[in-house]
């Protein structure tokens, strides 16, 4: 007997106490100056770590606003760095990041990030997390990261996500595209788009303007499926997906459901 959690219901907005806004004490409150990472400040950061090879380098909220890494004479240490996270910044671009040819893990969500091309020179990577940004189009060159599991694209200006079919992802696991602009025309039959992910087991595109339930029948690892807050009005049957363990489609306009 297979245990599968639906979540339908429409989620209603916390009422009650609303948040006290904090009074700002004068209008020229001093903003913090913006950097560029350069070479010795990342390698210092590397340094700092016991096992860079197993340790996030974390330089998350430190106003950096890009790159400036040449990969010249700091180039051994950059090959010891696997896990970065540059959260929480001002950076606008991750030109110079291909300098870091061995990481494994990288978070920049919340940047001003509009292109990361130049990530997908760092062919080793396993985890990319770009939440929050400003990307608009996912570059063709992400075929180079074949050997991506995890890919976390919320909270960005997607409004087509065709070039993932032809990404070879074959082993990613854990696709996030929640709150894009994405329609259903990405993940139909004749996209062939998810059928080009067959060990997908987390998939969300909650927060979006699908009107149609995701062809999902060929993906029968996925076990998380968030679809919540969106506007599909038919469910269709989900027999071959024997592994799924979480159905998300809270806020919609369900109006005909095909028996599980």
């Amino acid at each position: 007997m297979r245990f599968l959690n639906i979540y339908i219901e429409n989620h209603r907005e916390m009422r009650g106490k609303t948040k006290k806004t904090k009074n700002v004490v004068g209008e020229t409150r001093q903003r913090k100056k913006v950097k560029m990472l350069v070479d010795r400040e990342l390698v210092d950061a590397i340094e700092s770590v016991e096992d860079p090879s197993r340790t996030i380098v974390n330089l998350s909220n430190k106003s950096l606003s890009g790159l400036r890494l040449k990969n010249e004479d700091k180039s051994r240490s950059f090959r010891r760095l696997r896990k970065l996270s540059l959260a929480k910044n001002a950076i606008t671009s991750l030109k110079s990041i291909g300098a870091c040819t061995h990481l494994t893990f990288l978070k920049c969500d919340e940047n001003k990030i509009e292109d990361f091309s130049e990530v997908t020179r760092c062919k080793m990577l396993a985890t990319l997390n770009l939440s929050k940004n400003k990307i608009q189009n996912i570059p063709m060159s992400i075929s180079s990261l074949n050997v991506l599991k995890a890919l976390v694209l919320t909270g960005n200006q997607l409004k087509d996500v065709a070039t993932l079919k032809h990404a070879n992802l074959k082993v990613l696991n854990t696709l996030v595209l929640s709150r894009n602009e994405l329609t259903s025309e990405s993940f139909t039959k004749e996209s062939g788009l998810l059928e080009s992910m067959p060990s997908l087991t987390t998939l969300s595109i909650s927060h979006n303007k699908l009107t149609e339930f995701p062809f999902v029948a060929y993906n029968k690892n996925i076990q998380n499926l968030r679809l919540n807050a969106n506007e599909i009005k038919t469910v269709p049957s989900l027999k071959r997906l024997k592994q799924l363990k979480l159905l998300d489609l809270g806020k919609n306009r369900i109006s005909e459901w095909t028996d599980l």
